[in-house]
């Protein structure tokens, strides 16, 4: 496996380094450490145009990846995140929590033609029932252990859900899939993984869609 470690060798990457380092030994890979001089292209502009997974790294490499934090949308890039985290090396620590942040639809078009309460709450209680259904499904066709995880259903939009259960759960490690945009579509609608990776607490790791199917770890 090779591993490639960006840096614009300030102080603060002294973390990102040492981590990037511990995940080459974890792994047997094989580190290549890159710095560029002076990008032209905005900050954050190449977040999601890669097509490898991306490791942010905000904490020094003291601990191992103990807790790891799952945020799945059921996309084919939720697949790939599964995937690649199961196949890493620290798959075999306790991985407990995936979380879907979502809001039941039509509430609000219910709400204003007149529908009462009673009948809101059964409509989004229902929802809830077979979301948390399709999300173990989903589960059950990507992982090779699917009964291993706590599923967290957040009832919010997808940014501030993810980042409201990663702040109840203290995760080491967030995981969520990058889905590809162009600039223009990116500036009108913004991406999930972008704002949750400049917003966790924790070390995120973004995984896009399309990759091979990884090898088991040893």
């Amino acid at each position: 496996m090779k591993l490639l470690c960006a840096t614009d060798l300030q102080p603060r990457d002294a973390g990102v380094i040492g981590r990037a380092a511990w995940l080459a030994r974890k792994l047997g890979g094989e580190l290549t450490v890159l710095h560029v001089v002076a990008p032209d292209e905005p900050r954050g502009l190449a977040l999601d145009d890669t097509r490898r997974p991306v490791l942010i790294v905000r904490h020094p490499p003291e601990f191992e990846y103990g807790r790891v934090m799952l945020a799945l949308d059921l996309s084919d890039e939720s697949a790939a995140a599964l995937r690649l985290t199961e196949s890493l090396a620290f798959a075999g620590e306790d991985i407990p929590f995936v979380v879907h942040a979502y809001h039941p639809p039509y509430e609000g078009m219910l709400a204003s033609v007149g529908v009462g309460f009673d009948r809101l709450d059964t409509h989004a209680q229902a929802w809830r029932r077979d979301f948390a259904t399709g999300v173990r499904e989903f589960l059950r066709r990507h992982s090779q252990d699917p009964w291993r995880y706590r599923l967290i259903m957040a009832e919010d939009r997808p940014v501030p859900g993810i980042l409201a259960v990663a702040g109840q759960t203290q995760p080491d490690l967030l995981v969520l899939g990058a889905r590809a945009q162009g600039p223009l579509l990116r500036t009108l609608l913004g991406s999930v993984g972008q704002e949750v990776a400049g917003a966790a607490d924790c070390d995120v790791l973004l995984v896009p869609s399309g990759l091979a199917q990884p090898k088991s770890a040893a």
